[in-house]
């Protein structure tokens, strides 16, 4: 039963992104831009493009952190509140939790991090403006 539930949670998961992919699938995003070239021409990629790259690829692995963080919050909750009487179950709930917040922690920290380095590398003397 637990692994139907789960299959049936990541086929949804699955099938409800597939719009979002493929509203990027064509050949004038940055990615083909950058290591293709722009409709078949071979110039080389620039420095803009390839930051514009990394900044979309950082966005998303925040993104997707932080939503991983949060299902690990819930389901540690989940199992707190399913434990009853069991210490070993509430001992490991506790620890999913307190991992999930140090991992979203890290996320973050690690993304502030990265869009100050952008905007000091992008325009150094307007951050301190």
């Amino acid at each position: 039963m637990k692994k139907g539930i789960i299959f049936v949670a990541l086929l949804a998961l699955f099938v409800g992104w597939s719009s979002v992919s493929f509203a990027q699938s064509s050949t004038n995003n940055i990615f083909y831009q950058t290591f293709y070239g722009s409709w078949g021409n071979t110039n080389p990629a620039n420095a803009s493009q390839v930051v514009d790259l990394l900044g979309n690829i950082g966005g998303f692995l925040m993104i997707a952190g932080g939503i991983i963080a949060g299902i690990a919050l819930i389901v540690s909750g989940l199992m707190y509140m399913a434990a009853g009487s069991n210490q070993t179950r509430v001992t490991s709930a506790k620890s999913i939790f307190k991992n999930g917040v140090i991992g979203a922690l890290i996320i973050f920290g690690f993304g502030i991090i990265i869009n100050t380095v952008m905007l000091l590398g992008t325009d150094p003397f307007g951050f301190f403006n």
